[in-house]
């Protein structure tokens, strides 16, 4: 069985779109989402609308919690501009898919394998995982917590692999708005094997960047927004 895992779409349908052919090319089994599926970028709706298609499960992102909420408090002035679009063009029914997906954690098993798809930390979805900074045995607790085999995390929009004893901690990267200087839309895959026995990948994607951009533009959104794309950061 193939798992792909994305996160931190940010309304970017072009590397979406992106991402899913490169999924059907792989033969994905079934899709598990990380949040952040609006924000940032120029198509909330039908990356919604794709998500909504695709995905076994996914969580609440922190931004995707701010337009249900309407609480913007910490975001910065240019995360808060396209916040406050994204909520003026959300449609009834893309709101409410968005409110009934978990907002802290889900969990799901697949294959024999059991995850825990998150956007943070499995605990907290506003807190930034990163495994250079946190103490190993903080995530070893995570992992031991939630008794999972996989903890599947966004949020930093930099992907990585941290694996111990306990399980793996997996961060796909951003499918929308990667911030590793690598502009290349990212996901992750992962093969359940026998015995269940798992490989990973972390997939990089090329897509167009120039209409991602032009789009936001054409929206009015910040100009930033559209030149981070090419820099990846």
């Amino acid at each position: 069985m193939r798992i792909a895992v994305i996160s931190d779409i940010h309304s970017n349908l072009h590397a979406l779109c992106a991402v899913l052919t490169e999924m059907r090319k792989a033969k994905v089994d079934a899709v598990l989402c990380c949040g952040d599926i609006v924000g940032y970028g120029a198509y909330p709706n039908e990356c919604i609308e794709m998500i909504e298609n695709i995905t076994v499960e996914a969580c609440q992102g922190n931004h995707d919690r701010a337009i249900i909420t309407s609480d913007y408090y910490g975001f910065n002035p240019i995360a808060m501009e396209s916040l406050l679009w994204t909520e003026k063009v959300l449609t009834k029914e893309s709101l409410e898919w968005l409110e009934s997906l978990p907002y802290v954690r889900v969990e799901v098993e697949i294959g024999g394998i059991n995850f825990t798809v998150a956007h943070g930390s499995p605990l907290d979805p506003d807190e930034y995982i990163f495994p250079s900074v946190h103490p190993p045995r903080r995530l070893e607790l995570y992992l031991a917590q939630m008794e999972s085999d996989f903890i599947l995390i966004g949020h930093t929009h930099i992907p990585y692999v941290w694996e111990c004893e306990h399980g793996i901690i997996l961060n796909p990267g951003a499918v929308g708005q990667p911030r590793d200087f690598d502009p290349r839309a990212s996901f992750a895959l992962i093969d359940i094997e026998e015995e269940h026995k798992v490989k990973i990948e972390i997939a990089r994607v090329d897509y167009d960047i120039q209409a991602a951009a032009r789009a936001i533009i054409e929206k009015d959104l910040p100009e930033f927004l559209a030149k981070r794309l090419f820099l990846g950061e």
